[in-house]
């Protein structure tokens, strides 16, 4: 045998050979007649391919569709046909907040696979939304090949194309991607070069054919340099790629040192296919690459070669450089790996970083969102609370009816009656309602508005109404019930959402009704019905009898009587009054209702007590000390009296001494039928004070129109009215002022420096004793002649003061603001 040996391989089908695996390549192409399926905000979705074998499962990038067209053209290789008897394939829809959407799946056997670009319809899940007679096809260009042991169809039909010389020249190649050719011609080339896979050929057998090797060799050659070609055109391009790693661009080079001579021995051909197999590692790893899915190269030239037929000649050295390459992009191919383990855990790690971040920052979010909803919530309730309110205050309210805490008792006294009311406001079984019964000058009154205080220093007051009797011609004592239901409102937030509910669309109940069975019902009834008041609500009513509406059988005191029992049991009323015959009538029999009374034998023991500390704090030492005990008998259980007692002491009459006034207070009742001690009191007072007949007269008139007023008079209206009087009883300017300033004990604010103040009996008992002409005598008020002389000094002003334009407006035609003068007009 000649130095110069020759080995054929033929790279031939061999009939007898059998197939031990089918390697498959995919490239999807395009999806055309998908469901249109939009985002969560109206966009085209994004869809991705999951191609599986049974055991590898790749899938494309997401792209977004167009007229309901997805264009991927992308690689996806090394899929065994051992593993599974079909490729499965799946479209899916990409979704942020929810699992992907499956839109539609397709078989493929893979006992059909031939190289082949064609269009497969696909089966359309209901999940995609599609339509019955919706079609929509995958379009797919596949390539198979049975390695070690056959030639592909892809690879016969890739040598068939390659051999049309018009084809060559216009770079007309197949569907196939360069890369994924490349791929399936290295695994070709394997196939010929693989030790054994031909017969061994005698050295006769070599040199006979020597012809025909020649000629093999050159085509064999120019396969060879077209496929170097092919690499070096892939070199290029993945030099302009970032995303490829460098050590990727030197394997590439590597190939281009190629050498163009061939073993002859069969060992070399041993060494050329553990380079192929490298080469052919190193193309799947850059095929696999994200960053090549869109090459699409310039040229589509495939590397031709069909039946070749490989001659390797004898060439010192080679087997060594063979070798050194293999090694170095072995070495490579692994440092690139590495490379790549380390830049995806690092990259791993940023992403578990970001997603981390993003975590803490949805957090953040969720926590401004739900601090968001709690003000939204707050801003709501404030809106619903404003409302209410709005619609609440359109309810009448009378003011002036509260307790007045410097009306209370003097501390230190009437200890047992406030110990028994606390007691009855905090026992759970006891009745609602608690009647307090006195006498004129009692201090009924006072125990009302000190309790009421001492209850709404601790915040346990629900409301307090104090009834005048200045104010009963009136009329409003219904005001009572309005009254009550907008303080329960003030207290409590759930009865005010119920009663705001109650009246919101009810404008005759808000502004127009006065009687009692429906503001009852409207306003505390219904209301309280929907909402649970916890603890006892303590309510104080005074002076019922003087509330204009305690006569009769049907006034405000047999409505109270037969209604607070349906209010709930927590309700305590404490009510006091004088012992009218109409009141005690109504309450006697009255459901839940005690009884209390000033002259209660156990409670009224210290009463005398009491009076003498009041004593004690009101008059200078020296008198309380000679006179307190004789002045707390003669006021025989009275706190009016020895309020009054201790007024006109302080400040006596003209002419006369504080001795003289003690003096005159102790002396004893004259004539046969004793007086009431009041009576006496004021009787003795008032002489004092207005001993002349002309004073007398003037202090009738005056006081007249004091108590005839449906309004209270001040200082200064009084004097004004009275300048239009007769002749005969004109006064000037100080007349009234010098009857009213030394009764500074029986009316109020007369001592003030304010004229514009109302003037008003301090206790009721003054009022009924100056209107009673058997108890007043000299000082009698006859309250009608006193209304005829209001009407005459009225239409007096009218005749003097009443004239066209009396607003002085510029023109009647236009609306004009009028002063607040005149609003009660």
């Amino acid at each position: 045998m000649s130095p110069q040996q020759s080995v054929q391989v033929s790279g031939g089908r061999d009939s007898s050979s059998q197939p031990r695996d089918v390697h498959v390549l995919v490239t999807v192409l395009r999806a055309d007649g998908l469901p249109s399926i939009k985002s969560l905000f109206s966009k085209n979705r994004r869809y991705y391919v999951v191609v599986t074998d049974g055991v590898r499962t790749k899938k494309t990038r997401a792209v977004q569709s167009r007229d309901r067209t997805v264009q991927w053209n992308e690689v996806l290789a090394d899929f065994d046909g051992r593993s599974s008897s079909y490729l499965a394939f799946r479209i899916l829809g990409r979704r942020k907040f929810r699992p992907d959407v499956l839109v539609g799946t397709l078989e493929v056997p893979f006992e059909s696979l031939r190289s082949t670009s064609r269009d497969f319809d696909l089966s359309l899940s209901n999940d995609g939304a599609a339509r019955p007679a919706q079609r929509a096809t995958l379009s797919l260009a596949i390539a198979g090949s049975q390695a070690l042991g056959d030639t592909s169809a892809a690879t016969m039909a890739a040598s068939e194309s390659a051999q049309s010389p018009t084809m060559e020249a216009e770079g007309i190649g197949s569907d196939v991607a360069p890369v994924a050719q490349i791929l399936l011609d290295t695994d070709e080339a394997l196939h010929h070069v693989i030790p054994g896979s031909a017969p061994a050929l005698a050295v006769a057998d070599v040199a006979e054919s020597a012809p025909g090797v020649a000629a093999g060799a050159t085509n064999l050659y120019n396969t060879w340099e077209n496929a170097i070609d092919q690499i070096k055109w892939f070199m290029g391009v993945v030099d302009q790629l970032s995303e490829i790693h460098p050590y990727a661009k030197m394997a590439w080079s590597v190939l281009s040192f190629i050498p163009k001579a061939f073993l002859d021995q069969n060992q070399r051909d041993n060494n050329i296919r553990a380079l192929l197999i490298t080469i052919h590692d190193v193309f799947d790893l850059a095929n696999v690459a994200e960053s090549l899915k869109t090459i699409h190269p310039s040229s589509r030239q495939i590397i031709r070669k069909r039946h070749a037929t490989l001659y390797v000649t004898n060439s010192s050295g080679l087997d060594d450089r063979v070798e050194g390459y293999r090694a170095k992009l072995t070495n490579l191919r692994d440092d690139f790996l590495r490379h790549a383990t380390v830049t995806t855990e690092m990259t791993a790690l940023q992403i578990q970083g970001g997603v981390e971040n993003v975590s803490v920052q949805v957090h953040k979010v969720y926590t401004r969102l739900e601090g968001i909803s709690r003000q939204l919530e707050e801003v709501s309730g404030e809106v619903l609370s404003l409302g209410l309110d709005a619609k609440i205050s359109e309810i009448p309210y009378r003011a002036g009816s509260r307790f007045r805490p410097d009306k209370g008792c003097l501390q230190g006294t009437r200890i047992g009656f406030l110990d028994h009311i606390t007691d009855w406001v905090n026992n759970p079984e006891a009745p609602r309602t608690l009647i307090l019964y006195g006498q004129a000058g009692t201090g009924k009154s006072s125990i009302a508005h000190d309790i009421a205080h001492r209850f709404d220093s601790m915040h346990r007051l629900s409301s307090s109404y104090m009834f005048r009797r200045t104010e009963k011609s009136k009329r409003d004592a219904h005001l009572l019930f309005t009254n009550l239901a907008r303080d329960l409102a003030d207290r409590y937030p759930q009865f005010k959402t119920s009663l705001g509910k109650a009246v919101a669309d009810n404008t005759s109940i808000r502004r127009g009704a006065q009687d009692y069975g429906t503001l009852f019902e409207c306003l505390l009834e219904k209301p309280l019905s929907k909402a649970h008041l916890i603890g006892p609500v303590f309510v104080v009513i005074d002076a019922l009898d003087e509330s204009g509406d305690a006569t009769g059988d049907d006034g405000l005191h047999s409505f109270l009587a037969s209604h607070i029992s349906k209010l709930p049991s927590n309700f305590r009323f404490l009510i006091s009054s004088r012992p009218e015959s109409d009141i005690e009538r109504a309450f006697t029999g009255a459901a839940s209702v005690r009884f209390l009374r000033m002259d209660d034998s156990e409670l009224s023991k210290k009463t005398g007590d009491d009076i003498r500390s009041f004593f004690r704090s009101s008059l200078p030492e020296f008198i309380f000390n000679n006179h307190g005990d004789e002045l707390t008998k003669k006021a025989e259980g009275l706190f009016q009296w020895a309020a009054v007692t201790c007024g006109y002491i302080k400040q006596p009459p003209r002419g006369l001494t504080k001795a003289d006034c003690i003096l005159r207070l102790l002396r004893p009742s004259s004539g046969h039928r004793r007086m009431d001690p009041l009576d006496e009191l004021y009787r003795t007072v008032l002489s004092a004070y207005f001993d002349d007949p002309d004073v007398r007269h003037r202090f009738r008139s005056v006081m007249g129109q004091l108590l005839a007023g449906f309004e209270a008079f001040n200082v200064h209206s009084l004097t004004s009215l009275r300048q239009y009087s007769r002749p005969e009883d004109r006064d000037d300017d100080e007349s009234v002022f010098a009857i009213v300033s030394p009764l500074g004990s029986l009316l109020s604010n007369v001592s003030s420096p304010d004229s514009t103040l109302p003037i008003v009996p301090v206790h009721t008992s003054f009022r009924d004793f100056l209107m009673d002409k058997s108890r007043s005598g000299a000082f009698y008020v006859d309250i009608n002649l006193a209304h005829h002389q209001l009407a005459y000094l009225t239409l007096r002003i009218m005749v003097h003061k009443l004239h066209l334009n009396l607003c002085d407006l510029e023109t009647s035609y236009l609306l004009t603001k009028i002063s607040p003068i005149f609003h009660h007009a």
